[in-house]
């Protein structure tokens, strides 16, 4: 007789190889079987990545941009991005310009204001109220809205990230030496992605005039080269088809 007896194999589903079990999505745990808890992302992440629309890529970086060696920038740090609301009637204000160009239209030389412009164009009250929305739920970003339809918006790099679904980064040229502060790829919601559009966020300065050379400074102290004699013929024709073209330009005689 043993000293110590045999425990008892148990249930058949307790002799089953592990591999058995996590497919079956089981754990035992000694008494009876129950389901393995799944997490799951909390509400709030849910709801924005259920509602994100399509990912908005970031381009290639040329012309000897690169990113910095201690590119990441920190939470705290300031960025700056514009969002400009949908306009409406495009169509119809191109149809409009060209009318008034057009010497055969009856719409010819009526110009329209800017207020007509403004008000032709205006966005739709929804998409106006969407975008404030969206920018509202980060309480740090200061916005600055003109005419409802322009919004330029400055935050942290973490509210704009929040907002954005993105991350910042630090950028530098090795040909000019110019720096520059750009987003990642990012993504809207849908309902915001349907009413307005971002920029600022892939953008990259333009690379700097070349200096003068030293050559072209000197001829410029010097002044103008030597005067050419015109001959009065020339210049006669040259002021008739100046007084032909604008009649306004004509010199009107005056009374002894």
């Amino acid at each position: 007789m043993d000293c110590c007896p045999q425990k008892s194999p148990g249930p058949a589903w307790r002799r089953q190889p592990s591999h058995w079990h996590a497919r079956a999505g089981y754990v035992c745990s000694g008494a009876a079987p129950h389901r393995a808890r799944q997490r799951s992302p909390p509400p709030r992440q849910q709801r924005a990545l259920t509602a994100l629309a399509s990912l908005q890529t970031e381009p290639p970086l040329v012309n000897g941009w690169t990113s910095s060696y201690n590119g990441v920038l920190e939470a705290t740090e300031s960025v700056s991005f514009t969002v400009l609301v949908k306009e409406q009637n495009l169509d119809q204000l191109t149809k409009t310009a060209l009318e008034v160009s057009d010497p055969e239209s009856p719409k010819y030389t009526q110009y329209l204001t800017q207020l007509q412009i403004d008000q032709l164009t205006a966005p739709k009250a929804s998409d106006v109220q969407t975008v404030r929305t969206w920018l509202a739920t980060q309480t740090s970003c200061i916005v600055a809205g003109h005419k409802n339809r322009v919004f330029t918006v400055k935050c942290s790099a973490e509210a704009a990230g929040a907002l954005l679904s993105t991350s910042f980064r630090r950028l530098h040229n090795r040909k000019t030496g110019q720096r520059a502060v750009r987003a990642s790829h990012f993504a809207l919601p849908s309902k915001v992605e349907a009413a307005c559009h971002v920029q600022g966020l892939h953008g990259l300065p333009l690379p700097p005039k070349p200096s003068m050379k030293a050559s072209e400074r000197r001829s410029l102290r010097q002044g103008p080269g030597p005067q050419v004699h015109q001959d009065p013929c020339c210049k006669f024709l040259q002021y008739s088809l100046l007084f032909s073209l604008n009649p306004c330009s004509r010199p009107t005689s005056r009374r002894p």
